[in-house]
């Protein structure tokens, strides 16, 4: 999620009002869900705090 909030807060996307109404979109979905990210390899990039609450995990 950090990765794809950083691409819609850059400088260009910023801009753009749709940017920011997908970055909203963005942010009020990871407070309801349980998200993690992966690379294709499959190493774990992040957690939100519901996906590590929801497997046990401390906050990072």
């Amino acid at each position: 999620m950090k990765i794809l909030q950083r691409l819609f807060q850059s400088e260009a996307m910023r801009a753009q009002p749709d940017a920011k109404e997908a970055l909203d979109k963005m942010k009020a979905l990871d407070k309801v869900q349980a998200v993690i990210e992966f690379t294709p390899d499959g190493r774990i990039v992040d957690a939100n705090e519901n996906f590590l609450k929801v497997m046990g995990f401390d906050s990072y």
